[in-house]
């Protein structure tokens, strides 16, 4: 009968029943149920096709505004219709949890008295979880990947760091309706692919890695740069014409969407919603590269500046040249290019953002790199235990400053001041687990209505079935595999 246990609470496998244990804490704790900045645009296309069957934002940005987040009411189409420069992808991940929410809301709503108008109670509380569900499948399915090339405890430490020690962190709790925890699932889940199918060694593994291609650059369309290792290793060692054709299939098959989405807005199949002065000319080479050191070392949201362990994690991959020559060369080719596509746009810090948000998607690099330098010796070993132990203290700690606006989410680290912060943010943590979707509902019962009462028992209900389904399902799929 032991033998039967769930895979994921067996001794071998107690990195990952904790790194799950977190994320359901996480969600009880920290969760904020909003749909504020950038992923109010993002998911107003899911909520105006579903409920209003339409790309006309006008009641999206006007009616349900309440807190008045940034949208593009003010920049008009072509069509006339209110703008919408963000991408499509995050909305398509998003549906099935929009499905889930909906049917709930038919359920429960005239119980509860919700308007089922895409912006009621299950809407808020399940958009936010489905991120967290997916930056949680692209930390096990990274995990797995890190796996392939080095060893379990050095891969332990370096998805710690990585997950909880860079800016993901915001993403996963208090910002989770945004892309950049979806860009993490999805360009981790495209190379675990790759690696995992042997470089789509079927047929059929092209079609499918095709479909994950075009779900990444969905996301966001930056991410194309993601494909360029595995489009020229697999022209140059895959001469089968089919395959190539299954994967520009199924590339194209999901990539389209945003093409059919840009027509319906902005008349035009291909277009530039920021419009070209949201970018640096590319004559301008000077001020561009001006840009790539204030990207990089900027107290103005700075990625080494923010989080110095993406430093230690860029030094890693350097470290990799001895390990596997062809990681490390990709690897830095994709830093080096991220870094050019995202200092090419004047604001080249990324507004209201937790550090060099857009850099999100160098993370899965970021890990190889750090479980490179961490394996490299048993006495490094032992140090990035306790320098990642740090890495993600100070990261909380910065964090909490950010939720309690003790520094400026949209401007420049004020030096000396926010050091002492690393002391004084503290408190915030009251803050923050105040502004979770559980402890509000129950915040608000205690002070306005005790029907929320019901909303927080809810939540806490419908968070732990559905932790509960996916250890069910990952333990069925691993009923005959470990992770070593």
């Amino acid at each position: 009968m032991l033998l039967k246990m769930p895979l994921l609470f067996r001794t071998a496998n107690r990195s990952i029943a904790l790194l799950i244990l977190a994320f359901f804490l996480g969600s009880i704790f920290l969760l904020k149920p909003r749909f504020g900045g950038d992923g109010f645009s993002y998911y107003a296309w899911l909520r105006s096709i579903a409920i209003d069957h339409d790309v006309d934002f006008t009641n999206e940005y006007e009616q349900y505004n309440t807190y008045g987040y940034w949208t593009a009411v003010d920049w008009s189409a072509p069509t006339d219709k209110p703008a919408n420069p963000f991408s499509i992808g995050p909305a398509l991940l998003w549906a099935p949890w929009f499905v889930l929410a909906s049917l709930l809301t038919l359920l429960l709503g005239g119980t509860l008295q919700l308007a089922n108008d895409g912006y009621s109670f299950f809407y808020q509380i399940l958009i936010p979880f489905g991120s967290l569900i997916y930056s949680l499948l692209g930390s096990l399915l990274l995990y797995r990947l890190l796996q392939r090339f080095f060893s379990r405890a050095a891969s332990t430490i370096a998805l710690s760091g990585t997950v909880f020690g860079l800016m993901l962190l915001n993403y996963l709790f208090n910002e989770s309706v945004s892309s950049h925890p979806l860009s993490f699932f999805c360009i981790t889940a495209l190379y675990a692919y790759w690696f995992h199918s042997d470089r789509f060694e079927q047929p059929i593994d092209s079609f499918f890695g095709g479909l994950l291609a075009g779900l990444m650059v969905l996301v966001r369309w930056q991410h194309a740069i993601f494909l360029l290792p595995i489009g020229i290793i697999y022209l140059l060692c895959n001469r089968n014409l089919f395959a190539w054709l299954l994967f520009g299939l199924g590339f194209s098959l999901l990539a389209i969407w945003q093409l059919i989405a840009w027509k319906a807005l902005y008349g035009n199949y291909l277009y530039l919603p920021q419009g070209q002065e949201f970018f640096i000319p590319l004559s301008d080479v000077r001020t561009w590269a001006s840009r790539i050191p204030l990207l990089l070392f900027s107290p103005n949201h700075g990625l080494f500046y923010w989080h110095p362990l993406a430093l230690i994690a860029l030094f890693g991959i350097f470290m990799l040249w001895w390990k596997n020559r062809e990681l490390c060369l990709w690897s830095l080719i994709l830093f080096v290019l991220s870094i050019c596509v995202n200092s090419i746009v004047w604001e080249y810090y990324g507004g209201w953002s937790f550090g060099a948000r857009r850099l999100t998607e160098l993370l899965p690099f970021f890990a190889f790199g750090l479980a490179a330098l961490w394996e490299s010796s048993a006495k490094l070993l032992k140090i990035g235990r306790h320098i990642t132990f740090i890495a993600i203290g100070w990261n909380i700690l910065l964090l909490l400053q950010f939720i309690g606006r003790q520094i400026d989410p949209a401007g420049p680290l004020q030096f000396p001041a926010w050091l002492w912060g690393q002391v004084t943010g503290i408190r915030f943590i009251r803050e923050a687990i105040g502004q979770s979707a559980v402890f509000s509902n129950l915040y608000y019962g205690l002070t306005q209505d005790s029907a929320f009462y019901i909303q927080s028992f809810l939540t806490v209900v419908l968070f732990t079935t559905l932790f509960l389904a996916l250890i069910f399902f990952l333990s069925w799929r691993e009923r005959d595999e470990s992770y070593g």
